[in-house]
């Protein structure tokens, strides 16, 4: 009996799908929404997220995207590695960020 097979007949009669595997397992205490990814980006605005994600792709993506793009979540440690990394790569490029500029 094969990995699908196996679940087959829960899957169908609950739920009328298939389950094929399974996804990859998060502490849910380290999703973040769209406005936190800002936050640790320095950026005034969440909508401006986007534009990263479009601009980088080397950002991490949303561990989940539901709504058709209206609710984003992405893992907190991928977020904060990558954001010091982009940092330090970007050191002395455009404008201040948010976090760099005085009270």
């Amino acid at each position: 009996m094969g990995r699908t097979e196996r679940f087959r007949s829960y899957g169908s009669a609950a739920y009328g799908c298939k389950v094929c595997g399974m996804g990859r397992r998060v502490d849910v205490d380290d999703l973040i929404d769209t406005q936190t990814v800002a936050k640790i980006l320095g950026l005034a605005y969440r909508n401006t997220v986007s534009e990263y994600q479009a601009r980088y792709q080397d950002m991490p993506r949303p561990v989940v995207d539901r709504n058709n793009g209206r609710m984003k979540l992405w893992l907190r440690p991928e977020m904060e590695r990558w954001a010091a990394h982009h940092e330090q790569r970007s050191a002395g490029r455009g404008r201040p960020r948010l976090s760099a500029a005085k009270p």
